[in-house]
């Protein structure tokens, strides 16, 4: 005769019954249970979270390089040595940079508006 299961858990179950891990963070009298397999969905997603991060911080770093050579080749931002500052100072910049523009495009466009066109009158010049 063949021994019979343990009696904590029935025979029509396939796995044991679930273990529970406890957490107790600092400071705080709450106790934290979850089951032990969560952690690794913890993990998991921790991991996901920090490469999504990551990759953020690789994209804002290289706008943030394309913008300093975009201001440089303009003839704006280039410090004393070189460098560009910080990167507030380079948004800084950047912002003053883009008002300036705004305000000579407004110019040329008024100054465009009073230059007299050529085939006015129905005349040409040949």
């Amino acid at each position: 005769m063949s021994p019979s299961p343990p009696s904590s858990y029935s025979s029509t179950s396939a796995r044991p019954p679930p273990r529970f891990i406890e957490l107790r963070p600092k400071g705080e009298g709450v106790l934290i249970t979850f089951p032990e397999g969560a952690s690794g969905q913890v993990d998991s997603r921790r991991k996901r979270h920090a490469i999504s991060q990551k990759n953020q911080r690789d994209r804002l770093k290289a706008a943030l390089e394309q913008m300093a050579r975009v201001l440089h080749a303009g003839g704006v931002g280039s410090g004393p040595r070189g460098s560009s500052g910080t990167k507030v100072e380079l948004i800084e910049t950047a912002v003053e940079y883009i008002q300036n523009l705004e305000k000579e495009v407004k110019t040329l466009r008024s100054s465009v508006k009073e230059v007299p066109r050529s085939d006015e009158g129905g005349e040409h010049s040949n």
